[in-house]
């Protein structure tokens, strides 16, 4: 289906974006609020994306709605896209990924 739609397919993210790491709870701190998680978002693809964000998604392990809804975000695991697509997805991919690993400070992270 995906490629007979020229979509793209994935597992949406699990979890809220969060925000800073707390070291001496050694936790990630998640705002709570649903404008405060849209506002990570933001901070976190300012200036990476020219397309205004779209919270139209719910978080796959958010059984309760508690984080509100996200942008289009694959968390881990595989993402499906035409064949024909592959070169400007890896294009693109290949010149967020150091921008976002040096945003995060980390790069243990999925990816962009």
């Amino acid at each position: 289906m995906v490629c007979d739609t020229n979509t793209v397919g994935g597992v949406m993210a699990y979890n809220a974006l969060h925000g800073p790491y707390d070291a001496a709870r050694q936790t990630w701190t998640v705002p709570p609020d649903h404008e405060g998680l849209r506002e990570n978002w933001r901070k976190a693809t300012e200036g990476l994306v020219r397309t205004p964000l779209d919270f139209a998604h719910p978080y796959t392990l958010d059984l309760r709605g508690r984080w509100g809804l996200a942008p289009l975000c694959f968390n881990f695991g595989v993402v499906l896209f035409p064949q024909a697509s592959f070169n400007d997805v890896a294009e693109r991919y290949l010149d967020l990924r150091p921008q976002v690993e040096e945003r995060e400070g980390n790069e243990d992270f999925s990816g962009p």
